[in-house]
């Protein structure tokens, strides 16, 4: 492709970042946290099946349904709603769906299971750092990305 061509439209790097929103995003959070909570089940058995245990799984469940909505919604509109507001909304979905989905996930193992938040973040800080950095790539992306700009109107 040359420099000076004109692209336009969903294809690319764009279509990735949709399937990703819409498709894997939820699906890989889903089985992710599924295990999480089957594998401490199994591990624990009995012994933490307490009201503690019982909120803080609600709660991650809470905060995973948010994330795949405003995951889906943000692939969507990319999708169908050709506006620079997409895009803007996919930022910040980008962010919200990654490292603050983490930290809140941190946090509520904190509050709800007493345990220390250094201690949640030290074990949690790979995913955190992992899913800041992607955030970084895609917010880059969305914000550089010819195709982006002429598909989105913005100039």
């Amino acid at each position: 492709m040359k420099n000076n061509e004109y692209i336009c439209g969903v294809g690319g790097w764009l279509t990735l970042l949709i399937i990703i929103f819409m498709v894997l995003s939820p699906l890989l959070g889903f089985g992710s946290l599924y295990g999480m909570i089957k594998d401490v089940e199994s591990l624990y058995s009995g012994q933490l099946l307490d009201s503690k245990w019982a909120s803080f799984k609600q709660e991650t469940w809470i905060i995973y349904a948010i994330s795949a909505s405003v995951s889906f919604a943000a692939g969507y509109r990319l999708l169908k709603i050709h506006k620079s507001e997409s895009v803007r909304f996919a930022i910040i979905a980008n962010w919200l769906v990654g490292p603050i989905a983490n930290v809140a996930y941190v946090i509520s193992g904190a509050l709800l299971l007493n345990l220390r938040v250094t201690d949640q973040i030290h074990a949690s800080i790979g995913s955190i750092a992992g899913s800041c950095i992607v955030a970084s790539l895609w917010t880059a992306y969305l914000l550089r990305s010819k195709r982006v700009k002429n598909t989105y109107h913005q100039h």
